[in-house]
């Protein structure tokens, strides 16, 4: 072996940098998984109440609006503008998904032997 490589390898065992010596014995970081919550404060007050909105809005736009709860949907459906922003997000839903009504006229075919 050459000199030149065999010093090389020393170098290359004895890290003697003072870049290496901060690196190797800097604290460790603080993981930010260890965290219980994503966010704190204001930011998880302003989140939980989109959260409350969203849901209230969703619910109260998606319950058929006749019978008992007529006065109290609607009210609510002014004071939270659920219809405008139902639209807005594109969540619009009716219960028309589940039974749609046959607008069209119908055919139907009559076999007789």
């Amino acid at each position: 072996m050459s000199k030149g490589a065999c010093a090389m390898s020393q170098a290359a065992e004895q890290p003697s940098s003072r870049l290496a010596d901060v690196l190797l014995r800097a604290p460790a970081a603080e993981d930010p998984s260890d965290e219980p919550w994503a966010y704190r404060g204001w930011a998880a007050l302003l989140v939980s109440l989109f959260i409350l909105y969203h849901t209230v809005s969703l619910l109260q736009h998606t319950t058929p609006a006749a019978g008992l709860a007529e006065r109290f949907n609607r009210k609510l459906a002014g004071v939270l503008r659920a219809g405008a922003y139902m639209r807005a997000t594109s969540s619009v839903q009716s219960w028309a998904m589940f039974a749609p009504t046959r607008t069209g006229p119908t055919s139907s075919c009559r076999c007789g032997w």
